[in-house]
């Protein structure tokens, strides 16, 4: 089961609007993509839409509207909106996560004129004045969103949207068991949990449901445990160069990865519970958390019992770069060795990486 899962997941990551058409074949209700950070899908599908995570293969740029020195996310999705490709979606949420992205909502709204676009401003700092904010933020665009579907978002629909997410959540939990023992590569874990901010929830879990176990071979050699940390594990392609170079991916703070397995507490204030799942996040570049990054790849180090840090970083990102070398420092300070790979979306410079990853588990293996 575990290959017809993980093709079922690659198909919907290359054809989203075949998803999109197979959820309005059997729903009265839009679609409304959004950029692949800590967006509230909950707020989404409890407002009667489907909630779509845009990732848009290939490495084509949009040199046309932003500089080169950009990020390549940015113009990988400005490119998209430029070219058509998200014309399977309804509207658009775009995270406010640094200042090109608060950038890109004007561009966007400027090159394919959505229907419904609506920003969406996350707190940069985890403190007691950051949760009565957030808590407003979320009912901002809880407003914007049921306006734009016509139906209600009340906290009874929003309470089974979070039951039904997390469902989804605990399903991907397990799998990522399944990757640490070896049950399961780093590319197919990593397209499955990928997968689950583009499919249905209702259909996630069937596809999740039908793994057992049994069907995971655990032949593989032994790999050397990492932990990650970024964004995203993009491009995707890099899990696979991962597998091939004996690394085994045991944590990370990525949104696709453990980022997108957290629960949110059910009961009580459904808004303030999806502020506290945000608010209590691993620290990224985007957001500070409980405690500061370098501490927190520190003791997940530690947990896991990895060997090192891998940083993928996107080139030119800002947010990465500023903080990266203090984390850097603070790790090998304790003793844990890192290693920085910059990257670009939808490319991977196959052979430079492969050579630096198998000198790096080498290396690994020698401490």
């Amino acid at each position: 089961m575990i290959p017809a899962a993980v093709d079922a997941a690659r198909a919907a990551l290359a054809d989203p609007a075949a998803v999109a058409a197979r959820w309005r074949a059997d729903h009265d209700g839009p679609v409304i993509a959004h950029l692949p950070y800590d967006v509230p899908a909950e707020l989404i599908l409890a407002a009667g839409a489907l909630p779509v995570a845009v990732f848009p293969p290939g490495a084509e740029q949009a040199q046309a509207h932003l500089q080169g020195w950009i990020c390549s996310p940015a113009r990988r999705f400005l490119a998209a909106a430029r070219q058509g490709e998200l014309a399977w979606a309804d509207g658009l949420v775009i995270p406010q996560i640094c200042d090109t992205m608060r950038g890109l909502k004007g561009l966007w709204q400027f090159l394919q004129e959505p229907a419904f676009l609506e920003s969406y401003n996350l707190p940069r700092i985890s403190r007691a004045s950051a949760r009565p904010y957030f808590a407003s933020e979320l009912s901002r665009l809880r407003d914007r969103i049921q306006g734009f579907t016509g139906r209600t978002a009340d906290d009874g629909r929003l309470r089974a949207a979070i039951a039904l997410c997390n469902a989804v959540r605990e399903r991907t939990a397990l799998l990522f068991q399944r990757r640490v023992l070896g049950q399961i590569s780093n590319l197919d874990y990593y397209t499955l949990v990928r997968a689950s901010y583009v499919l249905p929830p209702e259909e996630m879990l069937a596809l999740l449901g039908g793994m057992d176990v049994e069907d995971a071979a655990v032949s593989k050699p032994p790999a050397v445990p990492v932990v990650v940390s970024g964004q995203l594990m993009e491009p995707l392609a890099v899990a696979g160069l991962l597998d091939q170079c004996g690394l085994s991916v045991v944590g990370d703070d990525l949104v696709d990865g453990e980022r997108a397995w957290r629960t949110v507490a059910e009961g009580g204030d459904p808004l303030a519970a999806l502020a506290e799942r945000t608010l209590n996040a691993p620290p990224c570049a985007v957001k500070n958390g409980p405690v500061t990054r370098e501490t927190y790849l520190a003791a997940l180090v530690a947990e896991r019992g990895a060997q090192g840090v891998i940083f993928l970083h996107f080139r030119n990102c800002e947010m990465e770069n500023l903080g990266y070398p203090g984390t850097r420092d603070h790790l090998e300070r304790l003793g844990i060795p890192t290693l920085y790979l910059e990257t670009q979306w939808g490319t991977a410079a196959a052979g430079a990486v492969v050579t630096r990853l198998e000198a790096f588990r080498e290396m690994l293996e020698g401490c």
